[in-house]
Parts: structure tokens; sequence; C-alpha cells
């Protein structure tokens, strides 16, 4: 006999900073058959019927009561209120009161890239440039008069409700909670040199021009739409950090969306497609790349392509796409009339009813390295899908509605007929447009104070209590240019932070090695996780024991904003995550760290998991001191010098984080990475790094990444299942290094290496892919308890294809030589 549903949680109460996430939820015994309807003040909250309310960004009006109605057939039950008080951080410039020693010199904040091998980009030196014009909210209809007058602005923590439009080599930059309360941002079209860096809730719209909007920078953007419309010519721009965002591209008739990057986008809840890109029935859009997606809860599907000439996706998580009540059984991906989707890395499942993973009208799919479970079809091959291959890919139930299609599995492959065989050929060597991505490229590391810092002058004045003070009185709280010593720990709370004026300009020294700098409590406790985030940007920190520390069970630090901070000299680590329940869709930016034990490390608890002591009942999918990591980058860093660069051996398996675009040089070690699933490097430099492997992974994803062994690199350079694709390996001057060492399944396509052996010869394969000559050297090899096969006769020619479209010219210097890519 059917029950009322029980409830057994309860929504609970918070308070929290405007920009940051709301969530409630409800649970109930023996759910299966229960339906959701929630209500803020009384009044149903349209679409929201599920076991969550979440807004990706919360505003002001989001305040309210908050109640959820669960029925089945025997009844409904209505939860207790919850009441949610979002209020702004106040962000105002502190009184400094303490002495300050004038810091060294140092570039300014933005510069533009020379045009030398490739497009020029806007190069960003600062998160949050001082010396930027500053308008106040209260003058926020002057915003575009101040764009036009200034060229480069900052805005305050605040609501900026007003439309602007955009030119050539205009900047805007906001704090976390500057909202826009969607209102639109214009590109004009031709604009190039362009930054937008920390807006919320608005519209990028890209309107019809025969001019090329190009070569512009989007940055930290929140519950954001980019559109672009019929007629707009949008290529070469890079959009970094796009949270609870969508694209919608339609350029049917006429313009296009060509080789823009979009590197680390999460969309939530959503109840249309992630992604749509609609182009003509040329395929004149081509070469974009989105590296890291997460889909979550993407009700409306993840990405709709048509009349694409090719899209790449590296590095995507995929959580309960389609719709739970099986109204709308979207697949994760659909496309129709297009060339070819690349996918790469790919992880994720949902028990959505009915919910298919690929609906592939594209002419050719190809996928490398994939977990992915749906209740639906996971391939579905229309009648316009000609040839498909599949790399190291999970077994996934297909419907082939295509006749005569070329049909590669290469994961176990000994032998291929004769058609297949020129098919391949031509699937790994095609004809493009365009080039592989460059090289990271980086300026130099500040070092302001130099061997100096370990000297604290006689009589210095301790800044703890005054740093301390002015987090409390203003959350955010922007610290002038100078020298700070500080004799205790600062502790940061959901939603404070310290802004300084530059790395290199604000320089906080510890004067005591066995005590941290930072530490971090957002309210979680032993018995409940607290989701919150924090703020740290422009700044570089010397000396202590952690200098950025979380370490309050129950924590879940989510959204925070990390940015171009150099972490100098930390004795146990630049950043902890020690101990706390977890971290979880993060993007640390332009970070840089320097001789420390570590650079950044994740402390799980070693009983988990068992509960640690104060927690009486299991907490979500764990305990309150798992510390996973899960679903984080670090872009645009710089690990120099540490014992290990990223030491991050979970517990509680870590999901999809990412290093992309980083240089890892003279470290003890890269990385020790256990308890991974799907870790993700991406156009990263690994340069005469030291350990045997140099970095270990149960699974690693690799894409355009650059190792020279070097002098510290005798030993191997992998261990693990591998998947790589495009990367180089050269000794540089090691006697001995090799690629793998160990057991594992490896996969290479399009690699090479000059000179350094691959090692430990396991299961696998080498696919286009140029190596050493204790292998064949031909097209397509496969390894079997070291026993190599040739299924695919032909020379070798490997050559970057994810990573691919148009190159960005460097602002700084690039570690990758004259070697061949």
């Amino acid at each position: 006999m059917i029950a009322r549903p029980v409830i057994t949680t309860q929504p609970q109460p918070q308070a929290i900073v405007v920009g940051r996430t709301l969530r409630v939820g409800v649970s109930v015994d023996d759910p299966p058959g229960c339906s959701y309807q929630w209500f803020k003040n009384g009044a149903a909250l349209e679409g929201e019927v599920h076991e969550e309310y979440i807004v990706g960004f919360a505003v002001a009006a989001d305040s309210g009561d908050y109640t959820c109605t669960v029925n089945n057939a025997a009844g409904s039950v209505t939860t207790d209120k919850a009441t949610v008080s979002v209020t702004p951080p106040v962000v105002t410039p502190p009184v400094v009161t303490s002495p300050i020693v004038p810091p060294l010199a140092v570039t300014p904040q933005v510069v533009m890239a020379p045009a030398v091998g490739g497009l020029a980009l806007p190069r960003l030196t600062a998160a949050y440039p001082p010396d930027a014009y500053l308008l106040p909210a209260a003058q926020a209809s002057q915003l575009q008069s101040a764009l036009d007058t200034y060229k480069v602005v900052r805005l305050e923590g605040a609501s900026y409700n007003h439309a602007i439009t955009m030119k050539s080599g205009y900047q805007l930059y906001g704090l976390p909670a500057t909202d826009f309360r969607n209102n639109t941002i214009t590109m004009q079209p031709g604009t190039t040199g362009a930054v937008i860096n920390g807006i919320a809730g608005t519209v990028i719209s890209f309107p019809s021009g025969t001019a090329s909007t190009m070569g512009n920078v989007f940055k930290r953007m929140t519950r954001t739409q980019v559109k672009v419309l019929p007629g707009a010519v949008v290529e070469s721009n890079l959009f970094l950090d796009f949270n609870y965002c969508v694209f919608y591209v339609d350029t049917q008739a006429g313009g296009y969306w060509r080789n823009n990057r979009v590197i680390f986008m999460r969309t939530q809840s959503s109840r249309r497609p992630d992604i749509t890109l609609k182009g003509d029935a040329a395929r004149s859009s081509y070469g974009n790349v989105f590296l890291w997606k997460n889909f979550l809860s993407s009700y409306g599907g993840g990405a709709n392509l048509v009349n694409q000439g090719d899209v790449a996706f590296v590095g995507f998580d995929a959580e309960a796409w389609g719709n739970s009540n099986g109204v709308n059984s979207n697949a994760l991906f659909y496309t129709d009339a297009m060339g070819v989707l690349r996918v790469f890395a790919a992880n994720g499942g949902t028990t959505h009813n009915g919910s298919d993973i690929f609906n592939l009208g594209a002419d050719e799919f190809q996928m490398q390295g994939a977990k992915l479970l749906a209740p639906g079809t996971g391939l579905i091959y229309r009648n316009t899908n000609k040839r498909s291959l599949l790399i190291a890919v999970s077994t996934l139930s297909v419907k082939d509605q295509a006749s005569g299609a070329t049909r590669i599995n290469a994961t176990g492959i000994n032998a291929l007929p004769a058609a297949s065989q020129a098919v391949l050929n031509d699937m790994i060597k095609p004809t493009r447009a365009g080039v592989a991505w460059e090289g990271p490229t980086f300026a130099a590391i500040p070092d302001p104070m130099g061997a100096n810092w370990r000297t604290i002058p006689a009589g210095h004045v301790d800044s703890t209590a005054m740093i301390q003070a002015g987090v409390n009185a203003n959350g955010i709280f922007m610290l002038a240019a100078g020298t700070y010593y500080v004799d205790g720990t600062i502790l940061l709370r959901n939603g404070q932070g310290v802004i300084g004026a530059g790395d290199g300009k604000t320089i906080i020294i510890a004067t005591n090695p066995a005590k941290d700098i930072f530490t971090v409590n957002l309210g979680g406790k032993f018995n409940k996780v607290f989701t919150g985030a924090m703020t740290l940007m422009d700044m570089t920190l010397y000396g202590g024991a952690n200098q950025l520390h979380f370490n309050t069970p129950g924590d879940q630090p989510n959204d925070c904003v990390i940015s171009y901070v150099t972490f100098r000299n930390a004795a146990t680590a630049g950043i902890s995550v020690d101990r706390i329940y977890g971290m979880d869709n993060n993007f640390f930016d332009s970070l840089n760290f320097v001789n420390c034990g570590t650079g950044f490390k994740q402390v799980p608890d070693p009983n988990y998991p068992a509960m640690p002591a104060g927690q009486t009942a299991p907490l979500l999918d764990g305990t309150s001191t798992m510390a996973y990591i899960d679903k984080t980058m670090l872009y645009g860093c710089q690990f120099i010098g540490c014992g290990t660069a990223a030491d991050m051996e979970a517990k509680r398996t870590n999901n999809l984080d990412a290093f992309v675009s980083c240089l890892f040089s003279g470290n003890g070690s890269v990385g020790k990475f256990s308890g991974h699933n799907a870790l993700l490097m991406a156009n990263c430099d690994l340069i005469n790094n030291g350990g045997n492997p140099t970095l270990s992974s149960q699974v690693i994803n690799l894409v355009s990444c650059y190792f020279i062994a070097g002098a510290r690199g005798t030993g191997a350079m992998l261990t693990g299942d591998v998947n790589a694709e495009g990367c180089m390996f050269q000794r540089g001057g090691s006697p001995s290094a090799t690629i793998m060492t160990g057991p594992g399944d490896d996969y290479f396509t399009n690699c090479q290496s000059t000179d350094m052996p691959l090692g430990a010869k396991n299961n696998g394969l080498l696919l286009n892919s140029l190596f050493d000559n204790s292998v064949p050297r031909q097209a397509g090899v496969r390894l079997a308890g070291g026993v190599a096969t040739v299924f695919l006769s032909g020379t070798p020619t490997p050559a970057p294809q994810l990573l691919f479209g148009a190159a960005f010219a460097g602002g700084g210097a690039s570690r990758r030589g004259s070697a061949a890519r």
C-alpha cells in the first residue's frame, strides 16, 4: 500500500551574500513516484519541480520564505518554511594605519601582447587593476560615458542596472557581486582588444555586422547568456570561467562563429540546451573548442550543434541531463548537418528516463577516453553519419541508422579491412583550415623582497589585527600597496576576502614559519555542510606554514575567486585543502607557487569513510572531513621549485580536476594524483622536474602537453592509465628519462618523441604517433602485454587535432622552443 510521503530532511534557512549559490532541498522517505513543487512566499515557482531549488547567482530579490510540497498517489505533504536572506557584501577601501614599506616597481596591469605568431590578445596582469577608473554604483548611469572617456573602468561589488556598448580597447572589471541585472552588454561589430572581467547577470550580445569581433577576453562571468545574432562575425575570442551561463549562437542567415575558445563553463538546471550553435549551410563556423564543461542538471539537453564545420569538447562531466519525469528527454549532444564532432575525456551519467547521450547527425564522430551512462541509447548514428572512431570508450548501447558507414573501435583492434584503413587515415590526418594552439607563455614572477623576505625588521608592526579588522568591517577588504608583516593568522569567512593592489605590489610576509597566513571558515560543522566562497586577489605572500588554508570540517568552497596571487616559500603548502567536506566547481587563475613544500595540497581524513569524532550522521555522500576536490581548474599557473607541485591524493574520488596552460618547472615532482576520475592536463609545459615517475595517477588525460625531462628528469614521466593527444616528449639532456613506467592502459594519438623512449610497453594504442624504434613507427599500432601489432601502415605525421583553430600571440616567454609540433 502506498503511503503519503514522509519528509526526512527539511529545507534549511540560510543567510548568504549576493553572488553566491542559493540551494534549498528536501528529502523524503521512499521517494519513487513523488513529484515536487517549490513555493516562494506562498507562490508557486514555475518549473521548479525537483528535489532541490537552486539559484546559481543569488540576488536580493531571492530573499524570502521557501517551501516545497511533495505529492504522490496517497497524498501530499509540505515542508517547513526556510527563510532565505540575500544581502550585498560591503566593499569599501580601508584607512591604512600600519607602516608601509614601498614595494619594488612592477609592470602595468594590462598590456597588449605583440602580434607575432598569432592574434594579439589583451594580456591581463591583475584581477582588479587599481589604476583603472573606479565608477561607484551610485553613478551607474554614467558607465557608458566612463568607458568612452577612460577606456579602462572598474566597478564596485554592487548593481549596475544599465546597458552598455563595448568598443575596441575598452576594459571593464567587476568584483564578486557586481551585477548587471540582466541588462545587455553589446559588442560593437569589429571590436578587438576588449576585456570584460567579473560581471554577473548580463547578456553579452554580438549583433550583425561585416567587421569581425575578434581578439577579446571575457572572463569570470556568472549567470550570463552569450548571444550571437544572425549576421555577426565572431572569431578568435577567449571566454574564461563562465558559471551558470548559456551560449546561444545563431548564424544560420549569415555571419559565423569561428576559432573561439571557451575554457571552464558550467551550466546548472537550464531548461534549454547549455550550448546552441546553429550555422549556415556552408558550415562557415568551425574551429571552436570547449575545454572543460560541466553539464549539471541540463534538463534541456547539453549541446545542440547544427551546420558546424567542426567542434571539439575536451574534458566534460555530465550529471543528470534530460528530465526526471520523462517529459523532456533530450540527448546530451544533438548534432545535425555538421562536419566533425570530437570528444575527449568525457565522464558522467543520468538516471532520467529515456535520456540518450549522443544523437549524431554529424558526418564524423571521434571520441577518446569516455565513461558515460544513461538509461537511453549511448550512440544514435542517424543516416547522415558516415564514420566514427572510438578509443578507450566504455561500452555504450548503439542505434545505427546509417547504412554503409564505417565504424572503428580502436581500443582492442588487431586488423582493419583496406577500406576502413583508408577512412581511418582520413580521420587522423585531416586537411583542415587553421593551426594548433600556441604553447602557454608567462610573464616574470614578481619577487619584490628577494632573499630579504626572511629578514624581519626589528620592531616591525604586526599587521594581523589591522587586516582582520578590515575584513570583518568590509567583507571584501582592499589592502593598499605596501609590505605587511603578520605574526598571526587572518580568518576569512563566507563572502569575505582581501584584494591587494597587484601581485608584487601588496606583499604579506609571515613572521612565524609555523603559522598560516590565511585560514578559511565558511560556516561548516561536523554535522552540517555549508557551501560558500571567499576571495583572494592581487598580492604576493611569503613564508608561513600554509598560506591559504581551508581547514573547517563541513565546509564546501564553491566559486571562490583566487586570482593573481604569488605563493612563495610556504613551508607546507601554498594552498591546502585540509579535512573539509569538499571543494567543488572552482576556477583559480594566474597563481604562482614558488619554492613551496607543496604548491597545491589535498589532505583528506585518513580514516574516511569512517565518520570523524563529532559527526553523528552521514552528510550527503560522505563525511565532513573527506576533503574531496571536484571540478576545480587551475589556469595559467606556474609551479616553480616546489617539493611537489600538486599533491592531490583523494580518499573519496575526485572528478574532472584540471590544469590548463600551466608551467611546471624545477619541482621535486609534478604531481601525486590518486583517487581521480578524469584528471585533465591541457596545454601545459612540464620541464626539468624530478620524481620517478614525475607525474603519477591512476587515470590521466593529457592534451597538447610538452614534456622536457632535463637534468632532474632521470626516471619516467608517467605512470597509470594514460589518454594523450597532441603531446610532445623530449629528454632535454637527460640520459635516462622514459615516457612510461609500470602497468597501465595507455592510448597515444598524434603524439611524438624526439629522443625519449616509450619505456614500459603496456596495453594500449599508438595512433598517428611517432616514438622510438622499440615500437613500430607506423600509423596504427596496438600494444597488448608488451607485444606490438601494426593495424595501420604508413608513416605517422603527428599534429594536434583537439586544441586547434587559431593561435594567439604570446605576451611572455614560451618554453617550447622550436621543436617540431
